[in-house]
């Protein structure tokens, strides 16, 4: 068993009452990978109070690679490994990290290769052949230490699941595109484009956004008239809607932006065809504007605006 100082891994600033985390909000996931049951406590003593960006952290623990693998199989939202060398043999934690990697294909979670026989495994080579983004001895690892890590793994882990959503995100709007320019009915569009708006803002918000109903509108002699519906709003396809939200819809237009979030629950998405034609769609649930990525959604509606002109032209053609 590997002798780690309790001295390195805390300070007397660090002992004291725990935090108490808000169990709303969603934690960073840390798997700890590691044959020694010390180092699993030592571990989640020294980070048991860590925070970052308002979350906390959530540990998980393997005492093997094989208990790696099923655990990083099932749970695919885990943000950092730590990951022991020498477990079952002398090589099971690199064997690890490349299959993560190379077999499971996740290039988002955060490796951090921990050793306490640093000469079974040069750092040098490691970085080099690997896909490792930190190597540690366990003897350097401080409570301070392990703070700095945790923080710069998460932030990059942050970043990189934040440019994969906006890649799927825009390959997502890209192909809907080509759904949109092929409805012809005005009922037709506002279901399809409700659904993709829907599936757009869970692609982006993940657990941040629940969906529990909602709705596809244009305006139509001054009045609003409902296109598609789901759940409740299933029922008013083809009536007036500004009676049942108690909002002025126009008053929203006015104000000019693309997307409206009131009370954290209903989400307008505005969609200016040109002249007076307008429409809109509204998403009701749990909506967190910090999780949406505006621009992505602004260039989805515009797309939706062409269409929808590309409908209203087809229309009149066909009264002629």
């Amino acid at each position: 068993m590997t002798d780690i100082d309790d001295d390195m891994l805390f300070s007397e600033d660090e002992e004291g009452e725990d935090i108490t985390h808000d169990n709303s909000v969603y934690p960073w996931r840390l798997l700890i990978v590691d044959d020694e049951q010390d180092i699993h406590t030592v571990t989640k003593i020294a980070l048991n109070n860590f925070e970052f960006e308002n979350r906390p952290i959530e540990f998980l623990s393997a005492y093997s690679g094989a208990e790696a693998r099923e655990i990083l199989s099932k749970e695919m939202d885990i943000a950092l490994v730590f990951l022991d060398v020498v477990m079952e043999s002398k090589h099971a934690g690199l064997d690890v990290a490349k299959w993560i990697r190379e077999e499971l294909g996740n290039h988002e979670v955060r490796i951090v290769l921990r050793t306490g026989q640093p000469g079974e495994a040069p750092e040098r080579a490691i970085i080099t052949d690997y896909d490792i983004n930190d190597y540690k001895e366990k003897s350097e690892l401080t409570s301070q230490k392990l703070y700095t890590v945790m923080c710069a793994s998460c932030r990059s882990y942050q970043d990189i699941v934040a440019l994969n959503k906006n890649r799927a995100c825009l390959r997502m709007i890209i192909e809907s595109s080509a759904d949109i320019f092929r409805m012809h009915s005005f009922e037709k569009f506002a279901e399809g484009t409700l659904g993709q708006l829907s599936s757009l803002l869970n692609l982006q918000s993940g657990s941040a956004y629940i969906l529990k109903q909602g709705l596809a509108a244009h305006k139509e002699q001054d009045k609003w008239i409902v296109l598609a519906g789901t759940e409740h709003y299933a029922q008013k396809v083809g009536t007036s809607i500004e009676a049942d939200l108690k909002i002025n819809l126009d008053t929203i237009f006015s104000e000019g932006k693309s997307i409206n979030v009131i009370d954290d629950n209903r989400l307008f998405a505005c969609v200016n065809i040109g002249g007076e034609q307008k429409a809109v769609m509204i998403l009701e649930g749990y909506i967190s504007m910090d999780n949406i990525d505006i621009s992505l959604v602004e260039l989805f509606l515009r797309n939706i605006s062409i269409a929808y002109e590309n409908i209203v032209l087809l229309k009149i053609t066909r009264m002629e």
